[in-house]
């Protein structure tokens, strides 16, 4: 519901003390660690959600529904854990909703990490679950060390069920945008990671079923700062059984407090 930055080098400059013959010097602090989010148990963050207007599936023309809100309080319950068997260093977060889109007031996040990658199980998926009925497995929602204009494979599962009793080929490509601020509670948080999603569902037979863009914003110090799941349409025609032609609302998610 294996998801260019800045490092900044403090120097310290102490000098030499001399007593006699002797000197000292103080060495300069370490680097903070920009390629890995520091997830602690029991953290607390929290954000809102709101519901995106269909606007035709149009990239950019759907707005938010200041009206549609969903608070959501997210802990994390663990981290350093294992999911799905071959993953580790996975962070459990549990999400409790007031008005959750998807009708459950309560659901789970997994973020796995390895050498800057920042996975997301099922990520950018969840408002397709009247479509997909498996999950779609872990998403390489960013790259903290990425740069403007790099691109990767985020997801490609070519054999996701779905609820009309035909495998969907889901694949989602990713492309970096230029590092950006977010201002959260009144404080700006800078290189901030900007990617955007392409997500394309396909089916034999049906063609493309679902097409779609997703802009995401993770913070190397916070985690997911921003998730807008842009509506997208849902095409799917099986002559004479299945005829659906529809637009999928999309949400927009934003951080308000974090630890």
């Amino acid at each position: 519901m294996k998801h260019i930055s800045k490092i900044v080098f403090l120097f310290s400059f102490a000098g030499f003390v001399y007593s006699g013959c002797a000197s000292s010097t103080t060495p300069p602090p370490t680097p903070p660690n920009t390629t890995h989010v520091n997830y602690l148990t029991n953290a607390n963050y929290t954000y809102t959600q709101n519901r995106r207007d269909t606007a035709g599936g149009t990239y950019g023309m759907d707005k938010t529904v200041p009206t549609k809100t969903d608070n959501i309080t997210s802990t994390v319950f663990g981290t350093n854990m294992t999911y799905m068997l071959d993953t580790s260093d996975v962070a459990f977060i549990q999400n409790m909703h007031t008005a959750s889109m998807t009708g459950s007031l309560m659901d789970s996040t997994y973020i796995a990490q390895e050498n800057g990658n920042y996975w997301h199980f099922n990520y950018g998926l969840e408002g397709l679950s009247s479509v997909l009925s498996a999950p779609v497995g872990w998403v390489l929602q960013a790259k903290l060390g990425a740069k403007q204009g790099d691109t990767w494979v985020a997801v490609h599962n070519m054999s996701v069920a779905t609820r009309y009793g035909i495998n969907a080929d889901v694949l989602i490509n990713a492309t970096e945008q230029a590092d950006t601020s977010i201002v959260v509670n009144g404080t700006t948080i800078t290189g901030v990671k900007h990617v955007t999603h392409a997500v394309i569902v396909s089916a034999p037979g049906v063609g493309q079923a679902v097409s779609g863009t997703i802009d995401t914003y993770v913070s190397p110090d916070f985690g997911m700062i921003r998730n807008v799941v842009h509506s997208m349409p849902l095409v799917i025609s099986i002559p004479p059984y299945l005829n659906i032609n529809q637009q999928l609302s999309g949400s927009e998610t934003m951080m308000v407090s974090h630890p």
